[in-house]
């Protein structure tokens, strides 16, 4: 039996015997010290019962004090405010679970979207008998607080979003349908990962894995923009401006909705902005929350409506969205121009962020092609990737027409399906001049 044979041999053997192992001796999860649990179900219907981990600091805190509840984002856990909870214990009633999936609750639920999770929490509070909290959300956690001010207003006293996620103008590229195709992307590959690489369930551990990719897949954003609306108690949004993965211009945006809002910038800081300054959030939150709880606070009805059309004026930064679109043209060059073009037509976007942002991508990545095809020379045509596009004569062939053609050649693959990439590896390969090409 040949070496390649028996290396075949042994990775399925693995892969069957990791599948059988995780599937029936799953890795045991400890709750962390100070973890209570509690199993709860949203749906009767269907297999909804979840276990959630959560630390309760009401044996420290007589009942008398405010509590206030922290939700983690994606694809954190409870760990999240493990800096803060210090500054905040004495004083207050802390809530922090682990949200179904992440951390140390069950890790396998049926529905892993925020709409859910808004749902296992009003359950684990209904159980914890709290009457009324103060909500606080970070990132992904926000549009879970969100969603319950929604279904259950009476329950929240005050809303808090840090580096929270919310209009779904502001997710990604904008649009729902855009987001939720790169989404299904993205759990496509974490899955296959789950299932071709041998792990023995030791991958589900890990933060970037198939629950993290389900949470933003099953979440829909869209409801939320009638929720913040709704919402007239008071609100706190806490933010940094130079946040790379919920731009600064949605908090902005979520003010304008939200006009009772108080809005607090982290300058020269990103999404980790809470990570970094716990203490002066502490601070902060501690005085927004005795504000609310003396009365002093803002609602809605305390302010002059803001007419809420104002927030489709808002612009993310063009530098963001065009690196958004770039980046998106390495999934898919079609659905990212199209994409450019709708969020252009909703004025979401200039037209020239579009077009720069898609314009770079391709090149970047046409170019990257033909880089790879020049570094890894004749020996990267034996590539198994590159074998199954073309065989010895078509490399042949499309080297011929390279040098009788050139730009003509070059060019009339943008037209010719399936022709782009060999002609680019090859134009490396037989190190066509990079000028011309």
């Amino acid at each position: 039996m040949s070496a390649k044979r028996v290396c075949i041999f042994v990775y399925f053997g693995l892969l069957v015997v990791s599948g059988i192992w995780k599937t029936f001796f799953p890795i045991s999860i400890f709750p962390m010290p100070g973890q209570d649990s509690v199993t709860v179900s949203i749906d009767e219907g269907i297999d909804s019962r979840a276990e959630i981990r959560f630390l309760d600091t009401k044996r420290e805190i007589p009942d008398s004090r405010p509590s206030i509840v922290l939700l983690h984002g994606s694809p954190m856990a409870s760990s999240t405010f493990d800096t803060l909870v210090p500054h905040l214990s004495n004083r207050y009633r802390l809530i922090v679970p682990d949200l179904p999936g992440f951390g140390r609750s069950q890790r396998s639920v049926s529905d892993y979207s925020i709409a859910a999770h808004g749902r296992y929490l009003e359950k684990l509070l209904e159980e914890l008998q709290v009457t009324e909290c103060h909500l606080v959300g970070y990132s992904m956690g926000g549009g879970v607080a969100i969603e319950l001010c929604e279904s259950r207003p009476d329950l929240v006293k005050s809303l808090t979003l840090v580096s929270s996620i919310g209009l779904q103008e502001y997710e990604l590229l904008g649009d729902y349908t855009l987001n939720h195709a790169l989404h299904a992307a993205q759990l496509f590959g974490f899955w296959a990962l789950d299932w071709v690489v041998p792990h023995f369930g030791y991958y589900d551990g890990v933060l970037l894995n198939y629950r993290y990719a389900r949470n933003f897949y099953d979440t829909d954003q869209r409801p939320l923009r009638e929720a913040m609306l709704g919402w007239k108690k008071p609100v706190l949004i806490v933010h940094g401006d130079q946040d790379g993965l919920v731009p600064y211009d949605a908090a902005l945006a979520h003010r304008l909705v939200m006009p009772q809002a108080r809005l607090t910038t982290y300058e020269d800081a990103g999404h980790l902005a809470i990570y970094r300054q716990p203490e002066r959030f502490g601070k902060e939150l501690s005085r927004f929350v005795d504000d609310v709880e003396n009365g002093e606070a803002a609602d809605r009805d305390d302010l002059a409506l803001v007419d809420e059309s104002a927030a489709g004026g808002m612009r993310r930064s063009g530098v963001f969205m065009a690196t958004l679109l770039g980046i998106s043209t390495f999934v898919s060059e079609d659905l990212a121009c199209i994409g450019g073009g709708l969020l252009v037509t909703k004025g979401t976007i200039p037209l020239h962020v579009a077009i720069i942002g898609c314009l770079l991508g391709i090149f970047v990545g046409d170019f990257f092609i033909y880089l790879l095809g020049r570094v890894l020379g004749r020996p990267g045509l034996e590539l198994p990737v590159i074998r199954r596009l073309m065989n010895q004569d078509r490399v042949d062939g499309i080297a011929r027409w390279l040098d009788e053609k050139g730009l003509a050649w070059i060019v009339s693959t943008r037209f010719i399906p399936g022709s782009r990439v060999p002609t680019y590896f090859v134009a490396g390969v037989v190190k066509a001049n990079a000028f011309r090409f």
